[in-house]
């Protein structure tokens, strides 16, 4: 992750240093991924005046179902594969094309078989989908159509990640929006809802295409390797169904624990209180949306490439003194001025979720950097640990949610998310430092804490002082433009520190 010098040798950052070119990385592929969102966002648009409360009803049930077959017929595979094609990339084309190729057959294979099964239940039990959309089975087909495009879509853009091209797979994913909204939006108002998934199809179909060639051109990767066994591949890479397992039983866990807590709210505060959480959930998943890109497309091939276990730990302390102060420029704005964003993206009648937006951008922004060390525990071949690790993330969250809703609210939720963020950052660091010694706190330094508690401070900040005075909305406006200037003054600190070490090697 480090470039070398002029000797040969690698430079490492000092403790508590940032490399400039790491958070210009994190946050161009934090923007590509805004780009992306703001192309979805165009898309529910259309669909929203188009088709009415009706229509996007009845498209969210499809998409449900059409997304459960999904990921119950693809077994993980497209999220697997980027550990072990990052690791076959670093030890070598050959190694690189045998295994793309195998990860790709194997997904068509259960993929087209899954997709078979669902279309028949479709077909001939078309009541499966309810009274309501029974009738819409023809549309279905169209959707469940989709899911192998879709699937090999993710397999495409993890593989060019893990071919250090972590631009390219998120130029990748901002085309696959853009498609989408051009093509579904347009199929929407030519055809109605057959023409929204119609259109989903062409360009999923044609993103598929497009990403098989771009590979080819690239990387050299033919999907016509008759050498190529899919058997001898498992073989030299046994981890594969293990790790493939381990996310698919997340996968199921997460949403199981979520829904707990929207349960708990729901029993507590009715579905009034379930849409504030959610509009409180909504803003703090933008977040996760932006910064989970660098995670998924940059540092995890990195930690899962051939390389000794010291140098990983090193690389992701850099990384995540980078990500922390990225986090921190787009969280800070969030938590300021909650009022803005819920009317923005909801309504004045959501605003009554203000006062909790802070808790949940906290608790996103706490889980964003234990991901982070889960990714050194993946990438270090631990893959039970990061298992355990996560579901007792999430029973506590599930748990902590369920007794505290009834009573603190919202906040409730908020708290048991934080919860988890901070157990599994607390338990990732603990086995880190059991197994190989690696003592987070001390490597890191100061700044990804300190970015933790001035989002705290900010968002109760924010709560005493709305957004509805031309006094509270410059002190926010100050906050915000010392921080930028904090930002600019840390990496030029750190930037100068990095020039000096490498001018003396």
């Amino acid at each position: 992750m480090t470039p070398p010098n002029g000797n040969g040798s690698t430079a490492v950052p000092a403790r508590g240093g940032i490399s400039l070119s790491l958070v210009h990385t994190i946050a161009s592929l934090g923007a590509i991924q805004l780009g992306a969102v703001c192309f979805q966002l165009l898309r529910s648009k259309v669909v929203a005046i188009t088709l009415g409360p009706d229509g996007v009803g009845a498209i969210s049930l499809i998409d449900q179902v059409a997304g459960l077959v999904a990921q119950v017929c693809t077994f993980s595979l497209p999220f697997a594969a980027v550990k072990f094609l990052s690791a076959a990339h670093s030890e070598g084309q050959q190694n690189f094309a045998g295994l793309y190729v195998a990860f790709l057959r194997a997904l068509l294979i259960i993929t087209l078989v899954g997709t078979a099964c669902g279309i028949a239940v479709l077909v001939w039990w078309p009541a499966v989908l309810g009274g309501d959309l029974g009738r819409y089975a023809d549309i279905g087909v169209l959707a469940l159509l989709a899911i192998p495009a879709t699937n090999l879509v993710a397999l495409l853009t993890n593989t060019m990640a893990a071919a250090r091209r972590a631009h390219a797979a998120a130029a990748y994913g901002a085309y696959n929006a853009a498609a989408l909204a051009a093509l579904c939006a347009g199929g929407v108002l030519l055809a109605g809802l057959r023409g929204y998934y119609l259109g989903n199809l062409i360009a999923l179909a044609a993103l598929a295409i497009g990403g098989v060639w771009y590979l080819k051109r690239r990387e050299k990767l033919s999907i016509f390797a008759n050498q190529v066994s899919l058997w001898r591949e498992i073989r030299h890479y046994p981890e594969v169904i293990s790790f493939a397992v381990s996310l698919y039983l997340i996968s199921f866990a997460m949403p199981v624990a979520y829904l707990v807590a929207r349960y708990a709210v729901l029993n507590s505060q009715g579905l009034e209180g379930a849409g504030l959480l959610q509009s409180a959930i909504g803003l703090s998943l933008a977040l996760t949306t932006v910064m989970r890109q660098s995670n998924a497309l940059y540092l995890t091939p990195a930690m899962n490439r051939v390389g000794e276990a010291e140098e990983k730990f090193r690389a992701a302390a850099e990384y995540m003194r980078a990500f922390s102060l990225v986090i921190a420029m787009v969280a800070v704005p969030l938590v300021l001025f909650p009022d803005w964003w819920l009317r923005l993206l909801y309504s004045s009648r959501f605003l009554a979720a203000s006062p909790y937006v802070y808790l949940f951008v906290l608790a996103q922004t706490v889980q964003l950097l234990a991901g982070v060390l889960l990714a050194v525990i993946v990438g270090l071949g631990q893959i039970f640990t990061q298992v355990w690790v996560t579901l007792i993330g999430l029973a506590g969250l599930a748990v902590i949610a369920w007794i505290l809703t009834p009573r603190y609210g919202i906040a409730g939720v908020g708290l048991a998310i934080l919860f988890d963020g901070l157990l599994v950052f607390i338990l990732a660091a603990w086995r880190l430092w059991a197994l190989h010694r690696f003592a987070i706190a001390r490597t890191i330094g100061w700044l990804a804490v300190g970015m933790v508690f001035l989002i705290a401070s900010c968002g109760m900040l924010a709560v005493r002082l709305p957004s509805d005075t031309g006094g509270s909305i410059l002190i926010k406006c100050a906050i915000c433009l010392l921080l930028a200037l904090l930002g600019l003054k840390i990496l030029r600190e750190k930037d100068h520190n990095r020039d000096m070490m490498n001018y003396q090697c």
